[in-house]
């Protein structure tokens, strides 16, 4: 088997996009793929680079159109676990027409509901860890973000292992704040992560929120652990 070269390990969800206006009166959804690392999977992917995605989905049809779709943007999906017991996880995007209904939005705006709770993703662990170490070579780069972090107990315990699937971790801070209990429960975990990451990157935003600041030069000096520490405006 040819070794691919970098593997990202998180959450797939299937996105339903609403038509324009307030989300009661539509009828009509397109749907999608989304979730964080199988996002950073297509564009690695379209890029040229060997890229498989390790994740779990449900028994059921969201889970084999998230496959599928990554499939047909030349992802490896091989490492993907199929849970007999647990749904696939989505969201739905409310988009705003800007009409004088209470509930709408204003035009271009748009809002998330998510239905994430108890998905087959949520129950990553490190056994599956271990799992997909024992069907993929070991990758040159291994990515995760802190969206995985935020799901379970479990699924930080599953981050906590992927560097047995490569030789550099990637690791993108995503921060959520509404997955979290506290911010003090969010900065102590996401730093960890970041301390044992050699590759990191942060919203100067995020940053100032989880960690109280978005100077590069003071979270450098925070966290001189990565390799490489990019900051994005």
């Amino acid at each position: 088997m040819t070794s691919p070269r970098a593997v990202c390990v998180g959450e797939g969800l299937v996105v339903m996009v609403a038509e324009p206006g307030p989300l009661e009166d539509s009828d009509h959804f397109v749907r999608g793929a989304g979730g964080a690392e199988a996002n950073v999977a297509r564009v690695l992917a379209r890029l040229g680079v060997d890229t498989s995605w390790a994740s779990r989905v449900g028994d059921d049809g969201f889970g084999r159109y998230l496959r599928s779709d990554l499939v047909e943007a030349g992802v490896d999906t091989s490492a993907v676990l199929v849970d007999p017991t647990r749904s696939t996880g989505l969201y739905v995007k409310e988009r705003g027409a800007g009409t004088a209904h209470p509930y709408d939005l204003g035009p271009g705006e748009s809002r998330m509901a998510y239905f994430r709770s108890g998905s087959a993703a949520s129950a990553l662990c490190a056994d599956d860890v271990d799992w997909i170490a024992g069907r993929l070579a070991p990758a040159d780069l291994v990515h995760v973000s802190g969206i995985t972090l935020a799901l379970s107990d479990s699924a930080r315990a599953a981050v906590a292992r992927i560097g047995i699937l490569g030789t550099t971790v990637s690791f993108d801070l995503n921060h959520r704040p509404t997955l979290w209990t506290s911010g003090v429960e969010a900065a102590r975990v996401l730093g960890e992560q970041v301390r044992r990451s050699d590759i990191v990157l942060m919203g100067a935003d995020e940053a100032e929120v989880v960690f109280g600041t978005g100077d590069p030069a003071a979270l450098r000096a925070l966290f001189p652990e990565p390799r490489r520490l990019v900051i994005k405006n």
